[in-house]
């Protein structure tokens, strides 16, 4: 027997987006970035909710996340640390999404060879 008054769990489905800029909604070139309803996640989330989905897609994206590879210029990029906790922390999960770039190019300001 379940007292309805008690707010221990739902009937929603909780929907985990990990992933990176393309998610952020990054505006180039600006720090700025796009309104939820305008980045695929809201959009996913409103979808879903309009054909009577109880649905909440949580957003947990970064620029410049990777796969697995560490960012020299900036800490905290790969993306294979810390995702089991980001699981945890948001549980339960009906899903998880990934979506990381496999390659993010980051280029050197200065070329170490042809340095003075």
């Amino acid at each position: 027997m379940t007292d309805r008054s008690i707010p221990w769990g739902d009937d929603m489905q909780h929907v985990l987006v990990y992933s990176d800029s393309a998610a952020w909604g990054i505006i180039p070139p600006t720090r700025r970035r796009l309104r939820f309803d305008a980045r695929w996640p809201g959009v996913m989330e409103l979808a879903l909710l309009q054909s009577g989905r109880q649905v909440r897609v949580i957003e947990d994206c970064l620029n410049g996340r990777r796969t697995v590879w560490d960012d020299p210029f900036k800490a905290g990029r790969n993306g294979l640390v810390g995702l089991a906790q980001r699981i945890e922390i948001h549980s339960p999960l009906a899903l998880v999404m990934l979506a990381l770039a496999a390659f993010v190019a980051t280029l050197p300001l200065v070329d170490p060879e042809s340095a003075p």
